[in-house]
């Protein structure tokens, strides 16, 4: 947490039953709580994978933010969500920390219905933009790596 502090606005943890057991910043979980209720506590469970929400605006820093949800486990089994705010002007930074991708190289994340969370070329052009050609790919996946020539979920 101390080398990526700069880019987190809050980290929150849910239990199974969709309770707030413990926040960063407690003061400030209003909007993480807004969309991490009972039923997506239930939906990352299920998935067992990351779910991303994106943009969220923060109470804490008033930037926007994306939200990364992932199970918590404990000997394997799921014992609650862990949510990460993340700032998204910062978020290009976490997925290219050198800055160092190959010419032509851009990494792009997106949420599950397609919307461009982040992205290292022009994060600000970007951030937002619904890609239609990537939904009908995402239905039923929680992200995807994407480059030149192909996908991978």
């Amino acid at each position: 947490v101390v080398e990526v502090s700069e880019h987190l606005d809050n980290v929150a943890v849910w239990d199974r039953a969709g309770r707030l057991s413990g926040a960063l910043h407690p003061e400030a979980v209003q909007e993480i709580a807004s969309i991490v209720n009972p039923e997506h506590v239930e939906k990352v469970l299920a998935t067992a994978h990351m779910v991303v929400t994106a943009p969220i605006r923060s109470r804490v820093s008033g930037e926007l933010t994306a939200l990364f949800a992932a199970p918590a486990r404990v000997a394997d089994q799921p014992v609650g969500v862990v949510v990460v705010s993340i700032r998204l002007e910062r978020l290009h930074d976490l997925l290219d920390p050198g800055h160092d991708l190959h010419g032509g190289g851009v990494i792009t994340l997106f949420d599950e219905t397609g919307t461009i969370v982040s992205r290292s070329l022009d994060p600000a052009r970007w951030v937002s933009d619904a890609l239609a050609y990537y939904q009908s790919r995402l239905r039923h996946r929680c992200g995807m790596m994407c480059w030149l020539g192909g996908c991978r979920g």
